[in-house]
């Protein structure tokens, strides 16, 4: 959040929203591992990326949320709600 000073002297305070904030904060709370090894990522580890590194784990994680929800709805129309075998 953050309060502007309109040019009439008002104040207002408006939540301001960053793109590399919210996937920085994704990427933080997504990776509980890198190679096998249990890590608790900080944003200064992820500040040290090259634009290509973090544009590719961005990827990744999009790719394995795409990949739960298509599992996801697999298994939903897999499944018969009357309490008989699967459909």
């Amino acid at each position: 959040m953050r309060e502007i000073i309109r040019p009439d002297n008002s104040r207002e305070v408006v939540v301001v929203a960053s793109p590399m904030r919210a996937a920085v904060a994704l990427i933080l709370s997504q990776i509980e591992a890198l190679d096998g090894e249990s890590i608790a990522l900080t944003p200064e580890m992820l500040k040290g990326l090259s634009a290509k590194d973090f544009n590719n784990i961005c990827s990744a994680i999009e790719g394995l949320d795409q990949a739960l929800t298509a599992v996801g709805r697999s298994a939903e129309r897999g499944r018969d709600d009357q309490g008989g075998a699967d459909a």
